[in-house]
């Protein structure tokens, strides 16, 4: 068909190289990338028989709460890695898939076995420290800077070592020689809250005192489990079952946490949501930034007196 000048055109195939990370449908397929995953979070679906990605829940942002998919929740584009996008995502993907594993135990035993709870607990630290509530100020991708934040915690806030080079060996030591993991289960008709920062790094003090090691670490499993790992040079935890104000402080470390979002199976009632509102209102936004200088994070602090009921300070 001629062209406007009067000219014939012909189709030309013309084949562009790009470099070899950037491979243009990989990174289309992997532009959406959770930093708090879809398989976390399916499993507080509204229809707990049905717990998928394509599975609803109710969010609350501190204004509204609304029922949305799991899927549309806690991503960014490229929020890792845009030259290493599938690279990054399988690595993510096969922990991901270990920590459905052990979800779907404790949600048909109430436990994890023995040999799995280091896992886990390394599983939870994984789940905080890859969240979008740090920012990336590195000038590095997300990736890098996510890497940072591994090394920082398990030299600094866990095994406290700072400068010296940990290997994976003593951090396993250490996890299995100090610290402890229990299921705790809601009490009946109560629902635990989760949030787009669902880890939470604690410890008993009050929040105006000397800094103290990190002494326990909450991540909600579900409406009815929260897994509860604990430094056992600080407490120990005799029972597994929360009371109701056991569940209250629970849910509301959730909501201190919180970036954006808390989320639950069932809405909240008109009442709930008066007193959530004047929380987010409240609420001290939390800095948590990695520069290639350092990294600053959040720690929750729960003061002695609200000390949960299923546990026992050690002098």
């Amino acid at each position: 068909m001629p062209n406007q000048l009067g000219h014939s055109t012909k189709s030309k195939t013309i084949v562009v190289g790009c470099p070899a990370p950037y491979n243009l449908l990989t990174m289309a397929l992997y532009r959406k990338q959770h930093f708090l995953p879809a398989a976390y979070l399916r499993y507080f679906s509204d229809d707990q028989k049905s717990c998928t990605r394509d599975s609803r829940f109710w969010s609350f942002d501190g204004e509204k709460m609304g029922r949305v998919s799991v899927e549309s929740q806690c991503f960014e584009n490229y929020y890792y890695s845009k030259t290493r996008a599938k690279e990054v995502e399988d690595s993510f993907r096969r922990k991901e898939i270990l920590y459905c594993e052990r979800a779907d135990t404790v949600r048909k035993e109430g436990k994890i076995p023995a040999e799995y709870r280091t896992g886990f607990i390394l599983l939870m630290v994984d789940f905080a420290l890859r969240n979008g509530i740090h920012k990336n100020k590195t000038g590095r991708e997300g990736i890098s800077a996510y890497h940072d934040r591994l090394s920082m915690f398990f030299e600094v806030l866990l095994l406290e070592k700072q400068g010296q080079r940990i290997t994976n060996p003593e951090i396993l030591l250490h996890i299995d020689t100090y610290w402890r993991l229990e299921i705790i289960s809601a009490p009946a008709a109560s629902q635990f809250a989760t949030s787009d920062n669902p880890a939470v790094f604690c410890s008993f003090e009050e929040p105006t005192g000397e800094w103290t090691p990190i002494q326990v670490i909450l991540l909600p499993i579900d409406p009815y489990h929260v897994a509860f790992a604990f430094d056992s040079r600080f407490l120990s935890v005799p029972n597994n079952f929360a009371n109701f104000q056991d569940l209250i402080v629970m849910n509301h470390l959730q909501f201190a946490n919180a970036a954006r979002a808390v989320y639950v199976a069932s809405a909240f009632s008109e009442g709930d949501l008066v007193e959530l509102r004047q929380l987010f209102t409240t609420k001290r936004n939390s800095i948590c930034e990695v520069t290639n200088e350092g990294w600053r994070t959040v720690k929750q602090c729960i003061p002695p007196q609200h000390n949960f009921s299923f546990v026992s300070l050690l002098p």
